[in-house]
């Protein structure tokens, strides 16, 4: 999922919309309208098409109410001016308070009176995690920005909290094995966020593995959990919009990508049958609260086309290949493919 590397890359969470298209791509649409705030505050750069220089990218000279440009600010120019509208050049922020309290409630978390955000790259309190101890951890969410030291920011937590916490990250990239020790044994876990929740393009959020579960099981790691991305029957990039099949790259058209992945989302979370309207949505790109008749044609003819490149990528497992993606008559589809042998790279 392009929008946790967002979160990361953009400073202060805030951005034109190109800013915003550029980190997003195809997941832009549906993060803008959910989250994406104008503030009255105007760019002084524009995204440049290089990147090759000091001077990038772009600034921006503001001509009239309504008439603004992006020019090169390198010599000789290695990029065209751009005429742009007011529209093109406001700040837009991301609505993080309401991805909090949307995190906090897919995780079943116990709410706090109110969700408090100081600055986007502090840790945020979503709310209370009970145990099967019947204890209660405070449970975070952390930005992994671009310029933080993750090591640090949990160290001070480490050090500031009387009790044992979970904090959940936009990823694990820069954590250093020789602090896990002393965090694992005061009862402080960092996990992916990524590993517990997904949002397909024009869905819901979606839970795929218990808080619980996953804190047990950092506890009892002696290293930090991150998936091997090389291991798998079934591993499918959401970056790279690229699936294989034991080991063999699929041939899928976006749409068929689209579909795949929400069956590989629902198996991953132990689901092996996903109702054909939401299938379908996929199948069509219609956002999950668009009110649309399913069209038993177009379904089954992405269905065909994944099963037509499982057995091409593997021939000489052609009937296994076909028996992972079943059909359940008029209630859906799914694949019977077990959660372990299944891996998602966001």
């Amino acid at each position: 999922m392009k929008m946790w590397s967002a979160l990361e890359r953009l400073s202060n969470l805030l951005g034109t919309t190109a800013d915003w298209q550029d980190k997003l791509g195809n997941e832009f649409a549906v993060i803008q309208r959910k989250y994406l705030r104008p503030t009255d505050r105007i760019a002084q750069t524009y995204p440049c098409p290089k990147l090759n220089s000091e001077y990038c990218p772009r600034g921006i000279i503001k001509h009239g109410s309504d008439d603004f440009a992006a020019y090169c600010r390198q010599s000789p120019k290695q990029c065209d001016t751009l005429n742009l509208k007011k529209a093109d050049v406001i700040l837009y922020e991301f609505h993080l308070e309401k991805l909090a309290l949307e995190l906090a409630d897919i995780l079943e978390l116990n709410p706090i009176n109110k969700i408090t955000i100081h600055k986007p790259t502090r840790p945020i309190k979503l709310g209370d995690q009970q145990l099967a101890s019947s204890k209660t951890i405070p449970v975070f969410f952390q930005i992994n920005a671009l310029f933080l030291d993750l090591n640090v920011v949990i160290q001070n937590l480490y050090v500031e909290s009387s009790s044992p916490v979970i904090v959940l990250s936009t990823s694990l990239k820069g954590l250093k094995d020789r602090w896990i020790g002393a965090w694992r044994s005061s009862g402080i876990a960092v996990l992916a966020i990524s590993n517990l929740v997904s949002r397909p393009v024009g869905s819901n959020w979606i839970g795929m593995m218990s808080l619980v579960d996953a804190y047990d099981k950092a506890l009892k790691s002696q290293t930090i959990s991150v998936p091997d991305v090389g291991k798998g029957d079934l591993v499918v990039n959401r970056t790279t919009r690229e699936a294989k099949l034991y080991g063999h790259r699929l041939e899928l058209q976006p749409r068929d990508f689209d579909v795949l992945v929400i069956m590989a989302i629902k198996a991953k979370a132990g689901s092996n049958r996903v109702d054909k309207e939401v299938l379908f949505k996929a199948a069509v790109g219609a956002s999950d609260s668009d009110d649309i008749e399913v069209n038993p044609n177009v379904l089954d003819k992405r269905i065909h086309n994944i099963r037509t490149a499982f057995r091409a990528a593997v021939k000489d497992k052609a009937e296994n290949a076909l028996e992972i993606l079943k059909t359940y008559s008029k209630h859906g589809c799914g694949l019977t493919i077990s959660e372990e042998e299944i891996v998602i790279i966001e």
